[in-house]
């Protein structure tokens, strides 16, 4: 279509031996593919270049010509030199992303060319705590190991892959949703080892709905503890003098009044004054 278009050509009939093609373009076939998506768009666009576009589909049994004109022209000898045009596309019309590869750095990497070549290639990496490290480890048959004083050798992973040995474990057909710690030991126990573990496997678990389901109860209070003094009954009194009053009986005309303030009791006594005698007889 395109080298049409190149030439001048106003008025275009494509030939195509594929149903799926001719269909797409006329838009009775869905395009589901990401690459057939593309390929469509393009022929969409150089549609519109042309005052005229169509498709014809070959029959099966129609499309032995072409297979003929090839078997002739193998057969003819005196045939003269032609000129071929081909035409070269610097870069797909369709692109499509087949594999994205990370640059992602493994911890393994300072350790393993320290084991092997006694060197430092990345700097972050101090020397005295690559050397400290270094010991506890070691190389058999090119795959790193952890040395250990309760367990067998345990195998050096990545942290990806170290997450994937989680899952398989958690979830797996033998898994069990036991909680944090014993995930963690049957991954120690299976024979795997990456620095990160003890953090990956709370992220694990505190995203399983099994494990937040089925787990113990938090008894733990969500703040801490505030100190409470408890009072004791008849620890704080107060005393207040009422009056005077009309008199009553007895030329009593004032009011003594007490109350506890843990019991809410309240004393009182009328009296005709208020002495220093009379206040201690009622305390």
């Amino acid at each position: 279509m395109k080298m049409a278009h190149e030439v001048g050509a106003r008025h275009l009939l494509a030939y195509s031996d594929s149903q799926l093609v001719v269909k797409q373009v006329e838009g009775i076939y869905e395009a589901k593919e990401e690459n057939m998506v593309q390929y469509l768009q393009q022929i969409t666009e150089l549609k519109t270049s042309f005052e005229s576009f169509q498709t014809i589909q070959i029959p099966r049994e129609e499309n032995v010509k072409a297979d003929c004109l090839s078997k002739l022209a193998s057969a003819l000898k005196d045939c003269r030199t032609r000129n071929i045009t081909i035409q070269y596309l610097p870069k797909p019309r369709a692109t499509l992303i087949i594999q994205v590869i990370s640059s992602m750095t493994d911890w393994r990497t300072p350790i393993i060319e320290w084991l092997e070549k006694e060197c430092l290639l990345d700097n972050r990496w101090g020397f005295s705590r690559l050397k400290a490290q270094a010991v506890r480890f070691l190389i058999q048959g090119e795959i790193l190991y952890k040395k250990t004083y309760t367990h067998p050798l345990l195998r050096c992973v990545s942290q990806p892959e170290g997450i994937h040995l989680l899952k398989e474990i958690h979830n797996g057909c033998c898994g069990s949703h036991a909680g944090t710690w014993m995930l963690a030991n049957k991954a120690l126990r299976a024979g795997y080892f990456w620095p990160t573990m003890k953090q990956d496997v709370k992220q694990l678990v505190s995203k399983c709905e099994k494990c937040q389901k089925h787990s113990s109860l938090i008894r733990q209070p969500a703040e801490p503890l505030t100190t409470m003094l408890s009072p004791c009954p008849f620890a704080q009194w107060g005393i207040d003098i009422v009056g005077p009053f009309p008199l009553a009986p007895g030329q009593r005309k004032f009011l003594l009044v007490a109350i506890d303030y843990f019991t809410k009791w309240v004393e009182a006594e009328p009296l005709a004054s208020i002495t220093e005698g009379e206040i201690i007889k009622f305390i």
